[in-house]
């Protein structure tokens, strides 16, 4: 098996393949001053079951569409070149939100991108916590899996868990509540815990974020706020304000995919958070030292058990 590592992913890639005992395959990107990409391989894939990892996301270097470009041309490449099987492992998949029309005329831009990469002649697609998961499947014609992260993070808060303690898993919003749930679930059953519920009202409007009715028990408790990303930290802010107010014990916050696009600092700043848990599925251009809360996970560890 060959595996590649585009961009930031390159780091999730050598992972998986140590986990493997498999040397990471060699390959030179390119941009050019007029913005064009070349992506090449410097190893023969012809026969070869390929894998290439490559978040579709921005990162210092180049932009969402130059990720989602590059990978489109580097999946066409190793086809040309003589892959037998072709599996991209997409750990953060870009346009994820754009699955449903809000308005009659909005674009369906989730399955434009699948189609995309379908016409790459790509096999299967693997992604981790995407946003709707019936929507990511009905985009693809060809095999793709939804990989969720809960039991990385069940397995790093356990071994700080204290079972005299009590816990809430809580939603941040109404659509987050499967989400949630499965986390909740798993949680319980690796602590040994009865863990409770709830989450909080949220409806968007013209002005913004409405809707401040928390459902649940949170007093006295220690709060764990699940969710897919945090983007521009809105919703978890509110979610965070709504627990503090009914004079919660603790909160920890855990985001598969940490955007963090605006309000890094009122976040991962704030006195009413204990600790901010991650995967490294996203580019992340936080200065770790700066921000101790902060807890990134490896999600290598996820892709090398369905590899």
């Amino acid at each position: 098996m060959k595996v590649f590592g585009l961009g930031p992913s390159h780091e999730i890639a050598e992972t998986v393949c140590r986990e493997l005992g498999l040397n990471l395959s060699i390959h030179t990107e390119e941009k050019f001053p007029d913005s064009e990409l070349k992506t090449v391989t410097k190893e023969s894939v012809q026969n070869s079951t390929v894998v290439v990892f490559a978040s579709i996301a921005a990162d210092k270097e180049k932009t969402l569409n130059d990720r989602l470009c590059e990978l489109y041309f580097f999946l066409c490449h190793l086809k040309d070149k003589g892959a037998a099987e072709l599996t991209a492992v997409i750990p953060y998949f870009a346009y994820a939100r754009s699955d449903q029309r809000k308005k009659p005329d909005d674009p369906l831009t989730q399955r434009y991108v699948a189609q995309l990469l379908e016409l790459s002649g790509v096999d299967r697609v693997f992604v981790l916590d995407i946003h709707n998961i019936a929507a990511f499947e009905n985009a693809f014609r060809c095999p793709a899996m939804n990989i969720e992260a809960a039991e990385l993070f069940c397995h790093y808060l356990s071994q700080t868990t204290n079972k005299n303690f009590s816990y809430v898993v809580m939603s941040p919003d109404i659509g987050g509540i499967k989400r949630a749930e499965k986390f909740r679930k798993i949680f319980s059953e690796q602590c040994g815990l009865r863990v409770e519920s709830a989450f909080l009202e949220k409806y968007r409007t013209a002005d913004g974020l409405e809707g401040s009715h928390l459902v649940g028990e949170v007093r006295g408790k220690n709060i764990i706020i699940v969710d897919d990303m945090i983007s521009t930290g809105a919703t978890i802010l509110r979610a965070v304000e709504a627990c503090h107010k009914t004079e919660c014990k603790s909160i920890k916050v855990l985001a598969t995919h940490g955007l963090f696009v605006k309000n890094e600092d009122l976040l991962l700043n704030s006195n009413l958070i204990d600790e901010f848990i991650i995967t490294n599925s996203y580019p992340l251009h936080l200065d770790l030292k700066k921000h101790k809360k902060l807890k990134v996970l490896s999600c290598a560890p996820l892709f090398s058990k369905i590899l």
